[in-house]
């Protein structure tokens, strides 16, 4: 089946993403495939080469659309902006791959600004569950998310659905980092009296 459906930029220019949700959750269910899933994935997204468009591969799943189109809009409006569902859903499954390396990769090298709008988005929230409850993400690198995500901590957590994300991030920090996640947070409260 897998080989029949190779042509995913047909299958999203037809409207039809859900076909592909559906053939990623095959993919995570089989432990098959996944490999050649991500490749035709960036392909169909033109995230595939050259190799620094890669780190544009979670954007572009997200708005579901080619990286030619999201170099045109701005991330300004990332908080608001209505993602595509079958997108973040196909990003969450993915990030339960054996190698989810790329969309990993892909997360780590977002401007701190765009991870904590698409973090505080109702669907971009869900993302950071998969990220840091993923079986095959590595410990090394929920490290870098939460050293990432330090001097943001206060609007992601005052924030309705970045307060989703803050908790999933909390859950997974080490000791050291709780202590600065808090002493962060009390550094700002203190400005705010």
């Amino acid at each position: 089946m897998f080989d029949e459906l190779t042509d995913f930029e047909s299958i999203f220019e037809a409207g039809h993403s859900g076909i592909i949700l559906a053939l990623a959750q095959t993919c995570k269910r089989l432990s098959a495939k996944q490999g050649s899933f991500v490749q035709n994935l960036m392909k169909s997204l033109d995230c595939l080469e050259p190799e620094d468009r890669q780190k544009h591969l979670v954007i572009c799943l997200c708005r579901l659309c080619k990286f030619e189109s999201t170099e045109k809009v701005s991330n300004d409006n990332l908080l608001k902006d209505k993602l595509n569902l079958h997108g973040t859903l196909i990003l969450q499954v993915m990030l339960d791959f054996n190698k989810p390396i790329k969309i990993v990769n892909s997360i780590l090298s977002m401007d701190q600004q765009d991870l904590k709008k698409l973090f505080s988005n109702s669907m971009g929230s869900h993302i950071t569950d998969s990220f840091v409850k993923g079986a095959y993400v590595g410990e090394k690198s929920r490290e870098k998310l939460v050293r990432k995500m330090m001097g943001v901590y206060q609007e992601l957590a005052t924030s309705k659905y970045g307060s989703r994300s803050f908790e999933a991030i909390w859950n997974v920090a080490n000791f050291k980092s709780k202590v600065q996640i808090m002493e962060e947070l009390a550094k700002k409260r203190r400005g705010m009296v």
